[in-house]
């Protein structure tokens, strides 16, 4: 049985690494709520895809990528992944699990079919349009706070 617990794997920009960690302050934030979150940062795809595996056996419920993103796929620091790549990727990992994506745009229907046609997921989350990091840092503390404090082993 899986733990309702957030995984977070973030890639920024080079740019943005210093100062626009919304991942990390959501750890943060997590973990002042008595959460047991793990948090990883990425910047290649092999990074990423070793995380993934590492989400999968850690049993926890939730992951949730923050990233940079577009209709077409989302980036790391340094690659850039379609939609289908990352669907793969993601595979049967998100077997009876959640996926909460920050990126923009990145929350696709096409996204949606992929992942759903090949896994079992039980739903994702996301922007469809452009969001900013003040908007999404709040947004996500205030998702997960009001998703744990409603009911602290699951969200249904």
């Amino acid at each position: 049985m899986s733990k309702a617990q957030v995984f977070i794997i973030e890639s920024l920009d080079i740019e943005d690494e210093e100062k626009r960690r919304e991942g990390e302050v959501l750890f943060r934030a997590l973990q002042m709520m008595v959460k047991k979150p793990i948090y990883r940062y990425s910047r290649t795809i092999t990074e990423l895809d070793h995380f993934i595996d590492e989400f999968e056996d850690s049993e926890y419920r939730y992951l949730h990528l923050s990233c940079h993103g577009s209709r077409t796929g989302v980036k790391t620091t340094f690659d850039d992944l379609s939609t289908a790549k990352l669907a793969e990727m993601l595979g049967t990992v998100l077997d009876e699990r959640r996926l909460f994506l920050s990126a923009c745009q990145a929350a696709t229907l096409d996204l949606a079919e992929q992942i759903f046609g090949g896994s079992s997921c039980y739903s994702i989350v996301g922007p469809r349009n452009k969001i900013f990091f003040d908007d999404s840092v709040v947004f996500w503390t205030s998702f997960y706070h009001l998703m744990f404090k409603h009911d602290t082993a699951a969200m249904k």
